[in-house]
């Protein structure tokens, strides 16, 4: 039973409403921190200024989400279903946050916090990371291939535990990846 709808300035600790997906919805200001959102579906959704923190995403759908200045500290995404996994983050902070193992291919990051943000094993292929914090993001063993890491900060990771390929890297970025090598930019 689709439900499409504008949903603002709600308070919710649990959506606890079974059989219900969420499709064309819009949630504006809402505060669902540490909510629980397991086993929902939530297909062409927006998310804006909402405070996402610490919610359970465990068998959680998302299709076509996108998320807007939303605080989505700690969210381990890697819990939620991966069949159509389509998510993009404009203006959010994801501190904390785990993405393992996510096949998040054109993913679109932009102007977010993501520090200290779990990337292992994910297949990043050409996403995009426009203007992002990345301070002590974990990259290990990830496709960064045709990634595009445009005016993000921080940026650290080994560029031989990483798949590699016309990755788009910051010029003032590669002084600090290259650095564990031995090498130095001048």
């Amino acid at each position: 039973m689709p439900i499409e709808k504008t949903y603002e300035d709600l308070e919710i600790q649990n959506l606890n409403q079974a059989d219900i997906d969420y499709v064309e919805c819009e949630f504006l200001n809402c505060q669902f921190k540490s909510a629980d959102f397991s086993q929902k579906s939530f297909e062409e959704c927006v998310f804006d200024g909402c405070d996402l923190s610490m919610i359970n995403v465990a068998d959680t759908a998302f299709k076509d989400v996108e998320f807007r200045n939303c605080k989505m500290m700690g969210i381990r995404f890697d819990a939620c279903r991966t069949f159509l996994l389509k998510m993009d983050f404009s203006g959010c902070n994801l501190d904390h946050s785990s993405f393992f193992e996510l096949p998040l291919k054109k993913a679109r990051f932009a102007h977010s916090s993501m520090k200290e943000t779990e990337f292992e094993l994910a297949d990043l292929s050409a996403a995009v990371f426009n203007s992002c914090d990345l301070a002590d993001a974990h990259f290990l063993e990830s496709n960064l291939e045709k990634v595009d890491f445009s005016g993000s900060t921080n940026l650290t990771f080994s560029l031989d535990q990483n798949r590699l390929n016309e990755t788009k890297i910051p010029a003032t970025l590669t002084s600090g990846l290259l650095s564990p090598y031995g090498i130095k930019v001048v």
